[in-house]
């Protein structure tokens, strides 16, 4: 099988460019990781004993006693808000943070397993029937990517949970502007086109219901996935990636709304690890986003998990 060599030309100034943008954004990322860990530490709520408590008696209702308004008080933790305080406001910024001090392959997988706690949580919530506060359909379809790609036996529970917050908030979707794009022609429609190339057609009808016309880099990714063309392959990820980075802003009316997805362009990095697991080779790939995570993407599954991931997996599956 012939591989064409990628040609640069004119998009050379595009691509500088980007990668200009792609640093600041990787910056303000950093820095509102670091916020996080040191906003947890001052706070002194003992989130991580309070994982260890569900992971191993299943307790889901906490007590602490927090200075509030100048005075003690005794706060009520339940068990949503501290999966959720845990995994986005302390492993995943950790896992950014160690990865972009050493990018390694085992800082990757950590980074893979930061994120998978955010399926398991999804998973959690659909198995309580609830909805996060502020989660947004665009995060779910994220983790619904992200399963395709390393995670795929939790794909179709995740769906699941996608489907619901869809048919949950439909009258609000529906009434969303058409002039704004959340998500809905782009990593909604690539969630949806993944369910369905994964066997689950009914999912990928019920989620293309709630989807506008797909945006045309999303059609040319989605079209030529399994290219053995370098060219194409490199043309659908330099326009997505630049889809990536133009809509990484913190407004719910864009795609990336949140600093954890804006840094790892997981709905590209997946497609990739789908292209490796069918032996297509991804290494001519030369976009600045995807730069500091090619060497590692292309991964064995099962991805390992550690052992408080494996044990929060158990801790949820079994409910």
């Amino acid at each position: 099988m012939r591989y064409l060599k990628y040609k640069k030309g004119v998009s050379n100034f595009s691509l500088k460019h980007m990668n200009n943008e792609w640093v600041v954004i990787k910056k303000k990322v950093l820095q509102y990781c670091i916020s996080c860990l040191s906003s947890i530490e001052s706070e002194g709520v003992p989130i991580e004993q309070f994982m260890g408590e569900f992971i191993t008696k299943g307790t889901e209702m906490f007590e602490s006693e927090e200075i509030v308004f100048g005075e003690k008080e005794i706060v009520q933790h339940h068990i949503p808000d501290v999966l959720s305080t845990f995994i986005y406001g302390l492993d995943i910024p950790n896992a950014i943070k160690e990865f972009e001090r050493e990018k390694t392959e085992k800082h990757f997988k950590c980074l893979l397993g930061a994120y998978y706690k955010d399926v398991l949580l999804g998973i959690f919530c659909q198995k309580e029937g609830l909805f996060l506060a502020g989660k947004l359909h665009t995060d779910i379809s994220l983790s619904v990517i992200l399963c395709a790609g390393f995670f795929n036996d939790k794909l179709n529970m995740i769906a699941e949970h996608l489907d619901s917050y869809l048919s949950a908030n439909s009258q609000k979707i529906f009434g969303y502007s058409i002039q704004s794009e959340y998500g809905r022609s782009s990593i909604l429609y690539l969630a949806a086109f993944i369910l369905g190339i994964f066997g689950n057609a009914e999912a990928k009808e019920k989620i293309l219901k709630f989807c506008t016309p797909p945006h045309p880099a999303y059609i040319t990714a989605t079209d030529n996935l399994y290219s053995d063309d370098a060219q194409i392959v490199n043309d659908w990820v330099n326009q997505l990636a630049e889809f990536h980075i133009s809509n990484s802003k913190e407004d719910h009316t864009f795609a990336f709304n949140r600093e954890y997805w804006q840094y790892f362009p997981v709905e590209i990095i997946a497609l990739l690890q789908l292209r490796s697991q069918k032996g297509l080779p991804i290494d001519f790939i030369t976009h600045p986003l995807l730069k500091d995570f090619l060497p590692f993407i292309a991964q064995q599954l099962p991805i390992p998990l550690d052992e408080t991931t494996q044990q929060l997996e158990k801790r949820i599956l079994e409910k």
